[in-house]
């Protein structure tokens, strides 16, 4: 079996299982494509939309794509590319999101579970990646053993804990959960508490790092609200990522970017020993859709932008670490014993 380019693609996990029938017909979609003008052929809009073109241009009929969480979660489907991705692209945009508008021609070969222990670890471990599309050639090797594998050793069967998960997911995302968090977010909370929840958020989603607000009469001179650091493995000092957080309506100037800028152009955190690896820029409320001026001007900058529908899988998520945290239900039974305690003393 001769392979050509081997690639990683992430999928929007929200819509897993209607995206993997959406792959069965043929058709692999991908985000960011809400408008029109955003078709990768003749590109007006950009709000995101650029980082598909990478996919666009480099993925040749049969070459092999990995893409984890389909058919479901806790899975991975190897599919290949039935034409040039940049002459059998086509842009439609999805009733079931409003938004996935990017339809590149794919079929699926195989599916098995990331846990199962036939499979090469390289072809799970690639996806440690945060990226959204990345080349993974390297693997063509075990890509082949894994489609050469006979069928009952890819365990076609889903896990119990598998479908438990996706059913997780699946009545998460039909009760409206998320959305309501975020919304009561909104209500509850003024344009000052959202550094607080968010660096909260943070720091709940990524124990390892350590979070804090900076913001304040210094945020003048670094441009920073939330700063998030790590220990530099070489050296003494720390690597950071610099964040500036507007709640924000609207049309939303450039501002927010020129001041996220200062983190690394005035040499304040470097005079105090932190490498900022990233400028980011959350905007609470900010609508992608009519943020296209800032999302270039951002794209130009280096900067990267964190919209409204991503804190609301942010708050999300963090929401549901905290549910699942030992320490909290521990602390709950200790308030419940306390009460029978003094039940038993009254009676």
């Amino acid at each position: 079996m001769s392979i050509s380019n081997c690639w990683a693609f992430r999928v929007d996990r929200r819509y897993v299982t209607d995206l993997d029938a959406e792959l069965q017909a043929g058709r692999l979609r991908q985000g960011w494509g809400w408008d029109v003008k955003q078709d990768l052929r003749a590109m007006e809009i950009d709000a995101g939309a650029a980082r598909n073109l990478q996919m666009f241009n480099r993925v040749k009929e049969g070459d092999y794509v990995l893409i984890p969480h389909l058919p479901q979660y806790g899975y991975i489907t190897i599919a290949e590319a039935t034409q040039d991705w940049n002459t059998g692209y086509q842009f439609s945009i999805w009733a079931k999101s409003k938004d996935h508008g990017h339809i590149f021609p794919a079929k699926a070969l195989r599916n098995f579970r990331r846990g199962n222990h036939k499979i090469p670890a390289s072809v799970t471990g690639t996806f440690r990646n945060p990226s959204r599309f990345w080349n993974v050639t390297i693997l063509k090797e075990d890509i082949r053993r894994v489609l050469e594998l006979p069928a009952e050793d890819l365990e076609p069967t889903s896990s119990v804990v598998d479908r438990w998960r996706q059913q997780i997911v699946d009545i998460s995302a039909q009760s409206g959960l998320q959305k309501q968090l975020f919304c009561a977010a909104e209500k509850y909370f003024s344009k000052s508490d959202w550094e607080y929840l968010l660096m909260e958020a943070l720091q709940r989603l990524n124990p390892g790092w350590k979070v804090r607000r900076t913001g304040g009469k210094a945020e003048a001179k670094h441009g920073t609200d939330i700063l998030a650091t790590t220990p530099d493995l070489f050296g003494d000092g720390e690597s950071g990522i610099a964040i500036q957080v507007k709640d924000y309506q609207g049309i939303i100037s450039e501002h927010p970017i020129k001041q996220v800028q200062k983190a690394e152009t005035s040499g304040y955190w470097k005079d105090r020993g932190i490498l900022i690896l990233e400028l980011v820029v959350v905007v609470v409320r900010g609508d992608r859709k009519t943020g296209h001026e800032l999302q270039k001007a951002a794209n130009d900058a280096g900067v990267r932008l964190i919209w409204s529908t991503d804190v609301e899988d942010l708050i999300f998520r963090s929401a549901c670490r905290f549910i699942s945290d030992p320490d909290r239900q521990t602390a709950q039974l200790g308030q419940v014993s306390d009460t029978d305690d003094a039940f038993e003393q009254t009676v």
